[in-house]
C-alpha cells in the first residue's frame, strides 16, 4: 500500500521533538519558530534580491554525501540507542534523559536527509531550467534550494548539542575533558 510513503510519522516526531522537558514536555516555541521561519525568509530573500547559485554541481554533490552522512550517523545513532536498552534493562529509570536526546536527534537526522535528498531533486529540476548559458540556477529554483539548505544546516545543528550531551553522559566524560559545566549526577 502507500503507507510506505507515509512520511507523516517522521515529521510528527520531528515536532514532538522540539519540545522540553522529559515526563511533561512543553512546546519550545522558539525553536519551531526559527526552524519554521527562516527557511521560508532564506528562500524570500533569495527570490527578492535575485540570489543565485553559480556553481550549483559543489552544492548537489554536498547535499548527496550530507544526506547519505546523516543516514549513517542514524544507524550509528541507532546502535547507541539500542545499547542503552540492552544496558538499563533491569533499571528503567537511568539513562531517561539521554534515551530522549537519541529519540530527538533519530527525527532530525532522518528529515535532514530526507531534506537534502529533496534538494538534490531541486537542484537537478533547477539546472535543467536555469535561464543563462552558464551552469548556475537562479529565481524560482534557487530561492527554493536556499531554503532548503538553510533548513538542512539548521537541522543539522540541532542534532549536534544533543549527540554530544548523550554522549558525554552515556560515556561518563570526565570533567576536565568535558564540554559541559556540570554534569548530572550518573551512578558509574
Amino acid at each position: 500500500m502507500l503507507s510506505r510513503f507515509n512520511l507523516a510519522p517522521l515529521f510528527r516526531a520531528h515536532w514532538k521533538g522540539l519540545t522540553n522537558g522529559i515526563t511533561s514536555p512543553t512546546p519550545d516555541w522558539p525553536s519551531r519558530l526559527i526552524l519554521m521561519f527562516v527557511p521560508v525568509i532564506v528562500g524570500v530573500f533569495s527570490a527578492l534580491f535575485g540570489w543565485r547559485l553559480m556553481a550549483p554541481g559543489a552544492l548537489l554533490a554536498g547535499v548527496t554525501l550530507l544526506a547519505g552522512s546523516l543516514l549513517s550517523a542514524f544507524t550509528h545513532l541507532s546502535s547507541l540507542r539500542m545499547k542503552i536498552s540492552e544496558w538499563t534493562e533491569e533499571n528503567s529509570d537511568r539513562f531517561n534523559v539521554e534515551r530522549a536526546m537519541l529519540d530527538e536527534t533519530a527525527a532530525h537526522l532522518l528529515l535532514a536527509s530526507l531534506a537534502s535528498i529533496v534538494n538534490a531533486v531541486i537542484i537537478v529540476i533547477g539546472l535543467n531550467f536555469h535561464s543563462g548559458v552558464k551552469e548556475e540556477i537562479d529565481g524560482f529554483w534557487a530561492a527554493v534550494s536556499l531554503a532548503f539548505s538553510s533548513w538542512t544546516v539548521m537541522l543539522f545543528v540541532l542534532c549536534l548539542p544533543r549527540l554530544y550531551s548523550a554522549y558525554v553522559e552515556i560515556n561518563h566524560v570526565e570533567e576536565n575533558l568535558s564540554g559541559f559545566t556540570r554534569r548530572r549526577g550518573r551512578s558509574k
